[in-house]
C-alpha cells in the first residue's frame, strides 16, 4: 500500500498514524538503539503493543517542543 494514501486515509478520520522507532530515529536523526534505550528508561512517551513499541506523533511533538522532558501529568 502507498504510505502517502495511508496519511490521507488518517488525516479524513482525525486518527494520527503511529511512529515506529526506525521513523523516529530517522527524524531525531540517531540509531534506533538510541529511541529504544529512552523508551527503555521512561523517557519519551510510548505505546506498547504487545512485543512492539509505537509512538503517537502528536506525543512526541510535546515532548520535542518541552525541550526533550516528559510532561508530569
Amino acid at each position: 500500500m502507498d504510505p502517502s494514501v495511508v496519511t490521507e486515509r488518517t488525516a479524513a478520520n482525525g486518527v494520527d498514524r503511529l511512529l515506529t522507532a526506525d521513523e523516529l530515529a530517522q527524524r531525531w536523526q540517531v540509531p534506533k538503539a538510541q529511541v529504544y534505550r529512552l523508551t527503555r528508561e521512561g523517557r519519551i512517551p510510548a505505546v506498547r503493543l504487545g512485543r512492539y513499541y509505537r509512538y503517537a506523533r502528536a506525543s512526541i511533538t510535546s515532548f520535542e517542543a518541552a525541550g526533550g522532558v516528559v510532561a508530569d501529568d
